[in-house]
């Protein structure tokens, strides 16, 4: 519980430091949707895969550490840059990479740190749900959702979940 609340405080303080045009508690509960299940809001040494072949072709040729069937996690900077790159050099880049999961064959940044260091990660998070805004014109969940999929179905199942999260948080 103490290592979640220094978790939670650095997380905090990181973001606030941050240029962002969305407000927090947005950003937030982005965070706590992309988080992995094994792992606290905002931890930002994760690779997931969103293809089960990828997944597969990866794990018989690569030496990783696996949360799950297609999730890994580098437990550091260097090393999520070391398996990125292995990753890649397969010919693998639909990948969802960092604290807010940020899909790299859609944002593919020069500097894997843009996805890996948490501070990037959520500047670049900020930006790409302040682009939906910008392209739609409207400030809703399935705007905000758009940073998930634009799909109708899949936005629309991730506005709800998001706009739960929301409001618990904002019970509290």
């Amino acid at each position: 519980m103490r290592f979640f609340k220094l978790f939670y405080f650095l997380f905090l303080s990181t973001l606030l430091y941050s240029d962002c045009l969305i407000d927090y508690s947005v950003m937030y509960v982005i965070a706590k949707n992309e988080k992995h299940s094994q792992r606290d809001v905002g931890y930002p040494y994760l690779i997931s895969f969103n293809n089960k072949e990828d997944a597969g072709r990866a794990r018989s040729e690569l030496k990783l550490n696996w949360l799950d069937s297609r999730t890994v996690d580098c437990g550091g900077l260097l090393t999520c840059k070391s398996n990125l790159l292995s990753i890649n050099a397969m010919r693998i880049k639909n990948l969802d990479l960092g604290a807010y999961q940020i899909n790299q064959k859609s944002f593919n940044f020069r500097d894997a740190d843009e996805f890996f260091v948490l501070k990037k990660s959520y500047e670049n998070a900020c930006s790409i749900v302040y682009l939906h805004y910008v392209e739609t014109k409207k400030w809703n969940w399935q705007t905000i959702a758009r940073y998930h999929s634009k799909t109708g179905s899949l936005n629309q199942a991730y506005a709800m979940n998001l706009e739960e999260k929301y409001s618990r948080l904002s019970a509290h």
